[in-house]
């Protein structure tokens, strides 16, 4: 008898809505993730007729028991999805994965790069990790202001998360489930500073403004390594850049969403110079618009 999940899936092949689908067998992990994941085969789908928000589910085969977890995803949310905590859970091993459909190129591309990240950490993979470590900086200083203090909290464990991520791409090796293991052997200094934050006397208040102080210095002394292909293509410019054409540009568009922050960064660290420019589009004169431009 042909196993019900199989079925599932010769379904989705010949859906017209369905773009990509892959598939990810637990066979094909690390033997050491196999504690950390409770199925099977992890199915990722990409569908337009999906939600606007990721579809996730459970599938337990009657067959034979063996369990299923689904991912359905919008295509418009793809460029998010892939950098969200449910994403980079498996980051190290997407590379192996089968692709079933492939209707417009996506999977294929997106496979492509983790292939060659995970061989060695890239500086794109460098500035995505600090991109995320600033976005999460930014919301529990935010947060904090407010005197939204759990949030806050929970927002510098984020950071401190993407920290040592940074820590550990800085010693040429990628990301792993137990991550504060392996930043332990790496780079003490974070680890400790985590722990301190966690672990501490101090009242949450005192904790988080502590935390955030340690984690501004760090984002500033490491902006101008971190973003070097940003500033490298700048500097290849030679010219005051829209920020819309930034964001647009091939190269950056997946990381869209964060690079208004990164810029602003680059600025007040001196790397770039922000400047108003007169906006053309089809429509005539729009207006000014912001432009950034290499400040060497």
């Amino acid at each position: 008898m042909k196993h019900v999940l199989d079925n599932s899936i010769d379904q989705l092949i010949g859906a017209t809505t369905v773009s990509g689908l892959y598939i990810l067998d637990r066979s094909q992990l690390d033997a050491d993730m196999h504690q950390y994941i409770d199925w099977d085969r992890y199915v990722l789908v990409v569908d337009e007729a999906c939600p606007s928000h990721p579809f996730e589910s459970m599938e337990v085969s009657a067959d034979d028991s063996s369990v299923a977890r689904w991912i359905c995803i919008h295509p418009d949310r793809w460029e998010e999805w892939i950098v969200s905590d449910e994403a980079r859970s498996l980051l190290p091993f997407y590379g192996r994965g089968n692709i079933r459909v492939d209707r417009d190129g996506l999977l294929a591309s997106w496979q492509e790069r983790l292939i060659q990240e995970e061989k060695t950490p890239n500086q794109m993979q460098y500035m995505k990790t600090y991109a995320l470590f600033l976005e999460a900086y930014n919301q529990a200083k935010h947060l904090r202001k407010l005197e939204y203090m759990l949030d806050a909290y929970r927002c510098v464990d984020f950071a401190f998360y993407y920290w040592a991520s940074l820590a550990i791409i800085e010693q040429g090796e990628m990301p792993r489930q137990a991550l504060w293991q392996q930043v332990k052997k790496l780079n003490l200094g974070v680890y400790k500073m985590y722990e301190e934050f966690t672990a501490s006397s101090e009242t949450m208040p005192q904790r988080i403004e502590l935390a955030l102080l340690a984690c501004e210095f760090s984002l500033s002394s490491k902006s101008v390594e971190c973003c070097a292909p940003l500033l490298n293509w700048l500097k290849q410019a030679k010219g005051p850049v829209p920020i819309s054409d930034i964001m647009q540009h091939q190269e950056f568009k997946w990381m869209a969403g964060y690079m208004p922050a990164l810029l602003n960064k680059l600025t007040h660290r001196g790397c770039v110079k922000e400047r108003l420019i007169e906006y053309a589009s089809p429509y005539g004169k729009l207006g000014y618009t912001r432009a950034y431009e290499w400040a060497g």
